[in-house]
């Protein structure tokens, strides 16, 4: 049996461009982000290309870098208070993240028109963790309602599918 990616994925205040962080903040380096996702205790050792590869942005932008099928819709949560600079940042988690990965999206949803990703995808506040548990459950009955209307949800969207239908 065949295991399907999600219809819906979230993301809570995670990294979305390795480039912002500050690669010579004794904050950052070393650290467990980068032990984490280079293998390195060193960041600053890492380089420039390695840091666009393994960054999300370029995999939502470069569909030929994974095999999905389809974008999920998004549910970004980031702390929309707490913003550092690109190149200034010392936390995996900070709030900048959810804007450029917002950012992301709408670009992707430019090249890639009609897709799921654009259909419901929204960036959260979560300076108010209980306001935004309630915008977060909203969203996930909100998109899946916007699914099942767009599509027979009986499967995952289809880019290659749709392309093929538009062109008909």
């Amino acid at each position: 049996m065949a295991i399907e990616p999600p219809q819906l994925r979230g993301s809570l205040g995670a990294p979305s461009k390795f480039l912002c962080f500050d690669p010579n903040s004794q904050l950052v380096n070393p650290s467990w982000a980068s032990n984490y996702f280079f293998g390195t205790p060193d960041f600053s050792t890492v380089t420039t290309q390695t840091k666009i590869a393994y960054s999300p942005v370029t995999w939502l932008l470069d569909t030929s870098l994974s095999s999905r099928p389809y974008t999920p819709v998004m549910c970004l949560v980031h702390n929309l208070t707490q913003q550092t600079p690109c190149g200034q940042v010392v936390d995996s988690h900070d709030g900048i993240f959810g804007p450029i990965m917002m950012d992301a999206i709408y670009r992707y949803c430019l090249l890639n028109p009609p897709d799921s990703a654009c259909a419901v995808t929204v960036l959260l506040d979560n300076s108010d963790i209980g306001v935004v548990i309630i915008q977060v459950v909203d969203w996930m009955a909100g998109a899946g309602r916007a699914l099942a209307e767009r599509r027979d949800n009986s499967r995952p969207y289809n880019r290659a599918e749709a392309s093929a239908a538009a062109a008909r």
